[in-house]
């Protein structure tokens, strides 16, 4: 009823279409153009771009892939709903499915153990790391384990629940460290505090105990 002062559309889905629009567009004209590797299909910092590396940043830790990752899967997601581009369909599953398999083949295999009965994980900042000296922060983990599940979500990745359960197993034996204690890393060192940052609690689809966890903790 507003008139559509700003031309993005008359309806809601005529506005939804422009906001898929101009996603495409950045990703054109900016995300797909530095940051997918054209043959790998991996996210990775641009090479030829001598102001991104005077940043001296990176896009290829888990949880910063995990980020761009959420934008081309939701793209694809909106785009197989309106059945407007196959094509983009296929290609930004395939940058997803190429990063969450780096990803999770890094968490996996850097340091797995038993215990309590259960297999857990302890992993690095970048998916390709073999620096057993450090192991990622419960804070950046956060985003790792929000990827991860939303990726889960989606036939088209290929994620196998059992490689899944160890990240809750990971939570319930390592990290948690008591009531309403929780350390500051995978590996089930150092504090972090009385609380884990919300997208932790996503895991209780794959152990119940992690709910009680996060969410008391939370409360």
């Amino acid at each position: 009823p507003d008139g559509n002062p700003r031309g993005y559309g008359v309806t809601y889905l005529d506005r939804a279409r422009t906001c898929v629009a101009r996603c495409d567009e950045a990703n054109d004209d900016y995300f797909l153009k530095w940051f997918v590797q054209p043959g790998t299909r991996l996210i990775r910092s641009p090479t030829n771009q001598p102001a991104w590396a005077a940043i001296n940043n990176n896009v290829d830790a888990i949880n910063r892939q995990m980020m761009f990752d959420g934008g081309f899967q939701r793209l694809a997601e909106c785009h197989e709903i309106l059945g407007d581009a196959p094509g983009r369909v296929k290609a930004y599953d395939a940058i997803v499915k190429a990063s969450v398999t780096e990803c999770l083949a890094g968490i996996k295999n850097f340091a797995p153990r038993e215990v309590n009965g259960g297999r857990v994980y302890n992993w690095h900042y970048f998916p390709w790391s073999a620096d057993k000296s450090k192991s990622e922060s419960v804070g950046h983990a956060a985003y790792d384990v929000l990827g991860l599940h939303r990726a889960s979500l989606r036939p088209a990745y290929g994620i196998a629940l059992t490689d899944l359960t160890p990240l809750a197993n990971t939570l319930v034996h390592v990290i948690a460290k008591g009531t309403n204690a929780f350390s500051a890393t995978v590996d089930g060192k150092g504090t972090s505090g009385n609380y884990l940052l919300g997208e932790w609690v996503l895991l209780a689809d794959w152990h119940p105990g992690v709910f009680d966890l996060v969410a008391n903790a939370a409360i």
